[in-house]
C-alpha cells in the first residue's frame, strides 16, 4: 500500500525537523535579542547614565596626564630658541582637538556615535535579508522555516496526548474531531511551510487534509504489520533528540548574547580608550577599539549571512524530510 513511503516518511522526519527548529530559532533569537538590548543600549550608552559620565570622569583623568606629559616633552621642540614652531604646535594639538569633541558634554557626541554605528549596522543586516540568492531571498528563507518550525511545534502540542497510545485507543485519538479542525487549522496557515513537516505528515497519515489521497488511515496501516504509535513516538522526536536540541538552543542563546554583551562592553570602554588615546604610547588606542568594536558587529553580520545561506540551502532542498543527516548535523554544530 502506498501508505507504507507515507510513514517511513514520517519516520525520517523528526530528525530534519529538529535541524529546522536549531536552524530557525537561530535567526529569531539574533532578531528577538537585539531588540531586548536596545533600551540597555540606551540607558548605558548615553550621556545621561550615571556609568557612562563615571567612564567619561576615568578618561578624562587619563587625558589630563597626557596633556601634562605632551606639553612637557614637547615644550623644546615649540618654544626652540624663543621661536614658536607653529607646525609642532599644531601636530600637537590635532589630536585633542579631536578628543575634546568625543568628550565634550559628557561624551554626548561619543555615545550618538556609538549607538548609530550599531542601529546602521542592524539595519544593513535587515536589508540585507531581501536579497536574493540561487533566486530566493534570505528573508522568504528563513519565514519559511519560521512557518515550518511553528507548524512542527504546533502540530506537536495537538497530539502531545497520542504519544504512547496504541489500536483503537490512538485511532480514537487521532481522529478526535477537535484535534482534526485543530490541524487544519494548522494546515490552512502553512502555506509557506516545507513539505515534510509533521502537520503535512499526519494530515496525509490521517486523511483528514485532503493533501494525500487512498493512502488509508494510521490504523489501516496496523493490519499491515506496520506500528503507527512508534512511528508517532518519531515524529513528536525521541527524548534524547529533544534534550540535545534543547542544549543545543541554549548554546545558541549564550552566543548571541555573549556577542551582544561583548559588543556593550566595548562600547562602554569607548571613553577610556580615548583617554588613552592621549598618552604618548604605541598607536591610538581609539583605533584600537574602533577595530574591535567593528569586528565584533562583524561576526554579527557573518552569523546572520550563515543563517540566511543555510536557510536558503534547507529551502531549496523542497522538503523537509529530504534534508541528509550529515547537513542536519553541520546545522546543529554551526549554528548554536
Amino acid at each position: 500500500m502506498m501508505i507504507q513511503p507515507i510513514l517511513l516518511q514520517a519516520n525520517n522526519s523528526f530528525g530534519a525537523n529538529s535541524g529546522i527548529n536549531i536552524l530557525s530559532s537561530a535567526d529569531a533569537l539574533m532578531r528577538a535579542n537585539a531588540t531586548a538590548w536596545n533600551a540597555l543600549w540606551d540607558d548605558a550608552v548615553s550621556s545621561n547614565s550615571f556609568l557612562w559620565e563615571g567612564l567619561i570622569g576615568i578618561g578624562n583623568i587619563f587625558i589630563v596626564i597626557g596633556i601634562i606629559w605632551t606639553a612637557y616633552k614637547k615644550s623644546n621642540e615649540i618654544f626652540n630658541e624663543a621661536k614658536y614652531d607653529m607646525r609642532a604646535i599644531i601636530q600637537m594639538v590635532i589630536p585633542f582637538f579631536f578628543i575634546g569633541i568625543l568628550m565634550l558634554n559628557k561624551g554626548i557626541f561619543l555615545a550618538n556615535s556609538i549607538r548609530l554605528v550599531r542601529t546602521v549596522s542592524y539595519h544593513q543586516i535587515s536589508r540585507l535579508y531581501q536579497q536574493q540568492v540561487a533566486g530566493i531571498s534570505l528573508q522568504d528563507a528563513v519565514n519559511s522555516l519560521a512557518q515550518t518550525q511553528a507548524a512542527n511545534t504546533r502540530t506537536q502540542q495537538i497530539f502531545a496526548d497520542c504519544v504512547g497510545k496504541s489500536g483503537q485507543a490512538l485511532q480514537d485519538c487521532m481522529s478526535s474531531p477537535d484535534k482534526v479542525n485543530a490541524l487544519q487549522q494548522v494546515m490552512a496557515g502553512s502555506s509557506n511551510a516545507l513539505p515534510g513537516n509533521v502537520a503535512s505528515l499526519l494530515c496525509g497519515l490521517i486523511s483528514v487534509c485532503g493533501i494525500i489521497q487512498n493512502t488509508g488511515s494510521v490504523i489501516q496501516g496496523v493490519t499491515q504489520g506496520l506500528s503507527p504509535s512508534q512511528i508517532m513516538q518519531n515524529m513528536f522526536i525521541s527524548p534524547f533528540i529533544s534534550i540535545a536540541q534543547s542544549i543545543l538552543q541554549a548554546l545558541q542563546w549564550a552566543v548571541v548574547n555573549s556577542l551582544e554583551l561583548a559588543l556593550l562592553l566595548t562600547a562602554l570602554f569607548a571613553p577610556i580608550a580615548v583617554g588613552l588615546s592621549a598618552l604618548p604610547i604605541a598607536g591610538r588606542m581609539f583605533w584600537t577599539w574602533a577595530s574591535g568594536f567593528l569586528a565584533i558587529l562583524a561576526i554579527n553580520l557573518g552569523y546572520s549571512i550563515l543563517t540566511g545561506l543555510m536557510a536558503i540551502t534547507v529551502v531549496s532542498m523542497t522538503s523537509a524530510s529530504g534534508i541528509l543527516p550529515a547537513f542536519r548535523v553541520f546545522l546543529k554544530l554551526f549554528l548554536i
